[in-house]
């Protein structure tokens, strides 16, 4: 199931990325080391500047990816993770 191989997830209380996400970031630019680190988990405080690099590449790509595979970085519970922060209109509506 395409859910599973692409989504974010908290492991540990680290924000993981799954292999597949991350080959493609790694295809359009993230580099390598980064990668491995988001592999690992990263910590939503320590690791801020690693996620916000990760948000950007995928913003950058996400418009050239098939339409069920960005339904799971569009979703409100994965741009919190991957940015930490909701729109107000999001906050309006909790």
């Amino acid at each position: 199931m395409t859910t599973m191989l692409y989504s974010p997830f908290f492991r540990q209380g680290r924000l993981c990325l799954p292999k597949a996400t991350l080959q493609l970031l790694v295809e359009s630019g993230l580099d390598t080391e980064l990668a491995k680190q988001a592999h690992r988990g990263l910590h939503l405080d320590d690791d801020r500047e690693i996620i916000t690099i990760i948000n950007q590449q995928l913003e950058s790509i996400l418009d050239t990816l098939d339409p069920a595979i960005q339904a799971q970085f569009t979703s409100q519970d994965v741009v919190f993770m991957l940015s930490n922060t909701l729109e107000q209109d999001d906050l309006a509506r909790a």
